[in-house]
């Protein structure tokens, strides 16, 4: 004799409920602690590059969504996730295994500025100089002249 419906009911969510109890750590809680673990074991700047590669690469699937979403047969729906996807993960990976380059590319833009900027303080300081000392020859001759 089968069941009642509402007892088949009360049986399949008390085994749903069981199974979630159980699956659900593996799910949640030891999926962060590991990322967790990841993060604080990975120093700032591979974070920063990280970040600075995520950005990139999802700015280019943007870009790359425009032309994917007209594709036909639910193609367009599909391949901007795909390419998000796609484009964040090799925009990440790609900038934390050259952040040295990166890293390189920015200090040298930042020197050549620091150099440039320095010898344009340099210059100004001679010109003061130049004006300092001609400023009391001027009033010398002057005075000499009424004298």
């Amino acid at each position: 004799m089968p069941l009642p419906l509402p007892w088949t009911i009360v049986i399949i969510a008390t085994v749903s409920a069981i199974a979630a109890f159980i699956i659900t750590p593996y799910i949640t809680v030891i999926p962060f602690q590991w990322i967790s673990h990841k993060i604080r074991a990975a120093s700032a700047s591979d974070l920063v590059a990280a970040a600075i590669g995520l950005a990139i690469g999802l700015i280019l699937a943007v870009l790359l969504a425009i032309p994917l979403q007209y594709l036909p047969f639910g193609l367009g729906q599909i391949t901007p996730f795909l390419g998000a996807v796609i484009f964040g993960y090799i925009g990440l990976t790609t900038a934390v295994l050259r952040k040295s380059d990166i890293a390189h590319l920015f200090q040298s833009t930042v020197a050549r500025r620091r150099d440039r900027d320095r010898d344009e303080d340099r210059g100004e300081r001679g010109k003061k100089r130049d004006q300092e000392k001609e400023v009391p020859q001027l009033l010398l001759a002057l005075f000499c002249q009424s004298c």
